[in-house]
């Protein structure tokens, strides 16, 4: 299986475009602004999508192979702090031993982020929470299954 790439998007005016987007980090504005595996996984064996009390969703696809997320990718509808964490969030899941993926916690993005504005932090709560979500699909169902859309593997570079 070939390795999924990200998608890029054009997350149009976003709240890091504002004054108030002094108060990102450069690793989080970058984050934000160019996420990191950022769509569907063509093939997952754990998919999960939560919203949060912010009313933002974020939907995530995990790939395993001996005990490790080989793979993961996520998708939000959400503000640049939703995908600077998400997209955080799938870096440091990728590659890494299901039980240390399974145990980030929310302090763990913000500090990989080197901090959040003030009032987002919830989004990195969202995105944990959505990982351990997908790690849960994927123990309990196990077998790898095929996104059901129109979306073809070159679509994902």
């Amino acid at each position: 299986m070939e390795e999924p790439g990200s998608w890029r998007m054009n997350l149009g005016e976003t709240d890091f475009d504002s004054p108030a987007g002094e108060e990102y980090s450069p690793v989080a504005l970058d984050h934000a602004q160019n996420p990191r595996w950022n769509g569907r996984l063509s093939h997952y064996h754990g998919r999960a999508r939560l919203t949060g009390s912010c009313g933002e969703s974020m939907e995530m696809f995990i790939f395993l192979r001996a005990g490790m997320v080989e793979y993961a990718s996520f998708i939000t509808d959400g503000c640049g702090a939703s995908h600077a964490c998400g997209s955080m969030t799938v870096c440091l899941a990728r590659g890494k031993p299901l039980w240390e993926v399974l145990a980030l916690e929310q302090q763990d993005i913000i500090e990989a982020l080197e901090g959040l504005p003030a009032g987002h932090e919830h989004c990195a709560g969202l995105a944990v929470a959505t990982l351990r979500a997908a790690c849960e699909d994927g123990l309990h169902g196990g077998e790898l299954r095929a996104l059901e859309s129109d979306i073809q593997d070159d679509e994902i570079e």
